[in-house]
């Protein structure tokens, strides 16, 4: 099927109320699509042919959702119309509510993190924007377009909500009995020479990610290993990461192994039960599906491939909630840690403006 009639496709599906996802792996011209048949909510999942699933920052509060495939109508299409611009600008006028409201809270972690109840915490703001309209041809071919090296998104399920986003992060690969994760943490924008200067809070705030990640793996996986650190860049933006492999005991420990991985540091912080007790007390928002995970699972082809949902958005009628954050260290400057989350923001800012 074409690109043009798949995106008509796909829209007069949700103009009938109907779940759907359509997602992209990174660095791929291939795009998904899953159509479900009905509006059910599924819960639950046995899997057999495999599912979308779509899985929450705190499983306590929200429900990880499904879409079997068993139920869905399923297309593929190469992807062809690049966009190369974006309308949308930089330049914005300062808020000064949202850069004083997130600087106070980074404060207020700090001296948590002085007193030695918390090592890192990260912490999220949301940036409420109001749009006259979702035109989605345009925001299908610009999210295609910009993020070809993200894993790529766009989900709906009439009684849940309307998301987007161009994720980073891996957080479950496997194939067979081979396994794959990634610590990542960091963050700076990029620049005309590509030169990266990373400072010591950020390479300590991509250690403990690792180290976290290994250690919780290390007795329920065989052959554990990692690579260097390197650079990996997502739009404008570059992250340093870690690549973790092993082999399972047996592929039915993916879902233990999901369990000990999310959230990892690199969405909540050290130690995770101090970190997340202040992120709900503190935030002062729900992050819904923000900071959870999706991607898909199928158990028949011994194979998992999910993603943290970093660099989205939630889409309303009228408007768009842009969900940003970044982790904040001993090290970490209350004014830089704003300018990140303001960076990060524009990954979707490019794709509605």
């Amino acid at each position: 099927m074409n690109q043009s009639d798949l995106f008509q496709l796909i829209i007069d599906h949700k103009d009938k109320n109907l779940p759907f996802v359509v997602f992209s792996e990174p660095y791929s011209e291939i795009i998904n699509v899953k159509l479900q048949n009905d509006d059910k909510l599924h819960l639950n999942s046995d899997l057999n042919s495999g599912a979308f699933v779509f899985a929450p920052f705190d499983s306590d509060k929200f429900d990880k959702i499904y879409l079997p495939f068993e139920k869905c109508k399923s297309f593929t299409s190469v992807y062809s119309d690049k966009v190369i611009n974006s309308a949308f600008s930089k330049i914005e006028l300062s808020n000064v509510f949202n850069e004083n409201k997130h600087t106070s809270l980074v404060e207020k972690s700090l001296i948590e993190i002085e007193k030695g109840s918390l090592k890192k915490v990260v912490l999220s703001r949301v940036e409420l924007m109001s749009i006259s309209s979702v035109d989605l041809i345009s925001v299908f071919n610009k999210l295609f377009s910009f993020y070809n090296n993200s894993y790529t998104y766009i989900w709906f399920h009439p009684k849940v909500g309307f998301w987007i986003g161009a994720t980073p992060e891996k957080l479950l690969i496997i194939n067979n009995d081979l396994m794959q994760t990634v610590a990542l943490a960091g963050t700076q924008k990029s620049n005309s020479e590509d030169v990266v200067n990373w400072s010591k809070k950020e390479i300590n705030e991509q250690q403990y990610v690792k180290t976290y990640i290994l250690d919780a793996l290390v007795k329920i996986v065989d052959n554990l290993s990692y690579s260097k650190t390197v650079n990996v860049k997502s739009g404008d933006l570059y992250h340093l990461s870690t690549t973790i492999n092993a082999n399972l005991k047996s592929f039915n420990d993916y879902s233990s192994i999901v369990d000990v991985i999310h959230p990892t540091p690199a969405v909540c912080g050290i130690p995770l039960d101090a970190s997340k007790e202040f992120i709900t007390l503190n935030e002062g928002y729900e992050r819904s599906y923000y900071s959870g995970y999706l991607g898909v699972i199928s158990p028949k082809n011994k194979s998992v491939k999910l993603y943290v949902n970093l660099r989205c958005a939630e889409i309303f009628n009228n408007s768009i909630k842009i969900y940003v954050g970044g982790g904040i260290t001993k090290s970490s400057n209350p004014k830089d840690e704003y300018e990140e989350t303001l960076a990060k923001s524009y990954v979707m800012k490019n794709v509605f403006y």
